[in-house]
């Protein structure tokens, strides 16, 4: 884990979930290939109820690693919200 992941991860176990955003976002931008701040950034859109946003964050995930099991459920999870059934089916 990342110094900028541990961060988020202490954000969010605090409720603080604007900084958590921001935070994700900058760790996203310098290390756009860092599976975990993407993961993390999904999660905080997610408990934000930002489904869109949360989307785009699991889809970068699944660009870096196609397995990544958790991201293919939230993903489902995020386009069921969005009612996008049909899409979410296959995500999940």
């Amino acid at each position: 884990m990342t110094t900028r992941t541990a961060e988020i991860t202490a954000l969010i176990s605090a409720r603080q979930l604007p900084a958590a955003e921001t935070v994700a976002r900058l760790a996203c931008e310098q290390h756009p290939r860092d599976i975990d701040a993407w993961y993390l950034q999904a999660a905080v859109h997610s408990m934000q109820g930002h489904w869109q946003d949360a989307a785009r964050c699991c889809r970068e995930v699944l660009l870096l690693d196609p397995g990544h099991a958790e991201a293919h459920y939230n993903l489902g999870t995020a386009l069921a919200n969005l009612e996008q059934f049909s899409a979410a089916a296959s995500a999940f």
